[in-house]
């Protein structure tokens, strides 16, 4: 937060919230082991025969618009694909729930990636093979591309709750974990992301507690603005709902939030990791403080929930003007109250 002092106007700018990331590059730091890299490159958009995209729907329509002309021609074109590859499954007995056992599927520019396991057996094998052939005469050997890999789709998922549910179960492991989940894409390995960096014995506790391998990595989101509701355990800042509050917060401080995943809603819903609360500030000769006057301003602002964006001293005026948000439930209505010193 910078503070800036321009002849009679001294203002402070905040709660517009802020989240960055912050990853640990491997090297000599022995708690960093990060995911490596899964790269499938798929049949571009150009790439597909002239007489091939004749067989698509590709006219202007809701999709053209929301998602630009090349992206909806690619969705077009991978859904018609795994319409074709469902159906060749079907005929060959094997469902798509079925193909999550056996490895999985993802798309990558206009093609399906079917994934299937090193030592899955041959009948298993030839028959997701047949269908993939089928998909192939249809449109073209590019259509669809396979990948090997260690393990399925549904065997990744159960190694994410397994690695998830363990280091939960450790106090102070569990208090640093942010997420569990894959590498990305259509990797199968697992990676655990950590609100701060882990000791060394937690370190030894995450690699020796699985028979595979858990990539880590430290990350963590920050979240800045006034504190405009307290209920129950919970903080409202910057329309997101925070728990782990701690007690002595109060409607009106400037807080700080490191937190980990945020809920999509409205307001957002996120837990407090750790929080950091900013001493009441007076601006230059104020005898209020930004704390009383966002206090007194939220008290005539109507229902929540609510957002400070912006606070302002006017020396001159003698006056606060504190800028409240009221989000994009209301198309983000803005209202400026005014407080006398």
């Amino acid at each position: 937060m910078r503070f800036i002092l321009v002849l009679l106007m001294i203002s402070i700018l905040a709660g517009c919230g802020e989240s960055r990331t912050v990853q640990k590059e491997p090297g000599d730091d022995p708690g960093i082991l990060s995911c490596p890299e899964y790269n499938i490159k798929g049949q571009p958009l150009e790439e597909v025969p002239e007489e091939e995209m004749e067989q698509y729907d590709l006219s202007s329509d809701m999709l053209m618009e929301e998602m630009g002309e090349k992206k909806a021609k690619e969705t077009r074109i991978q859904l018609k694909r795994k319409e074709t590859f469902q159906a060749a499954l079907e005929q060959e007995g094997v469902s798509l729930d079925d193909l999550m056992t056996l490895g999985g599927m993802l798309v990558a520019d206009t093609s399906i990636v079917v994934q299937l396991k090193e030592d899955l057996p041959g009948e298993e094998r030839e028959a997701v093979h047949r269908a993939i052939e089928q998909v192939r005469e249809t449109y073209n050997e590019e259509a669809v591309i396979i990948d090997e890999v260690p393990i399925s789709q549904e065997e990744k998922r159960q190694r994410v709750t397994e690695v998830m549910d363990t280091l939960k179960e450790h106090e102070a492991i569990g208090a640093k974990l942010s997420s569990v989940g894959s590498c990305g894409g259509g990797s199968m390995d697992i990676e655990a992301g950590f609100l701060e960096e882990l000791e060394e014995e937690e370190i030894d506790v995450v690699r020796s507690s699985f028979d595979f391998k858990v990539y880590t990595k430290v990350a963590a989101s920050e979240t800045s603005g006034y504190v405009t509701e307290v209920e129950e355990g919970r903080m409202l800042i910057d329309f997101t709902w925070f728990s782990s509050a701690p007690p002595d917060v109060e409607v009106g401080d400037f807080a700080t939030v490191t937190h980990g995943a945020v809920a999509e809603s409205f307001p957002a819903q996120s837990s407090a990791y750790k929080t950091k609360i900013r001493e009441a500030r007076h601006l230059g000769e104020a005898e209020k403080t930004d704390r009383e006057v966002v206090r007194e301003a939220l008290a005539s602002g109507g229902e929540s929930p609510l957002n400070v964006t912006e606070v302002t001293y006017e020396p001159d005026q003698d006056e606060w003007s504190i800028t409240i948000s009221k989000g994009v439930m209301n198309n983000d209505e803005k209202e400026t109250v005014t407080i006398a010193d």
